[in-house]
């Protein structure tokens, strides 16, 4: 692209080249407001008002609170040997 600058000023230029090879302000407005975070109540985590699922009533309490059954864990969910292996040796 070949841009005749001569006897133009510094704002003239900036200008043109943002009208031709730049986004227009709508655009940029646009973008902008998507861009901005959405505040969204069931978010969680840093910066939220909630800083873990389990905070939401109804939910399962944090594993490092309260410990997972066993049948929710994924060594015993896909090894179910060793679930069962483990509930004989609960009943006894």
């Amino acid at each position: 692209m070949l841009i005749d600058i001569e006897s133009r000023t510094k704002e003239e230029i900036i200008e043109h080249l943002i009208k031709v090879v730049g986004k227009t302000q709508d655009v940029l407005e646009k973008e902008t407001a998507a861009a901005e975070k959405k505040i969204n109540p069931a978010n969680f985590g840093n910066g939220c008002p909630r800083h873990c699922i389990c905070e939401i009533p109804g939910q399962l309490p944090c594993p490092s609170v309260v410990p997972l059954p066993f049948h929710m864990r994924g060594k015993y969910k896909y090894n179910p040997d060793l679930l069962a292996e483990v509930m004989e040796k609960m009943k006894k």
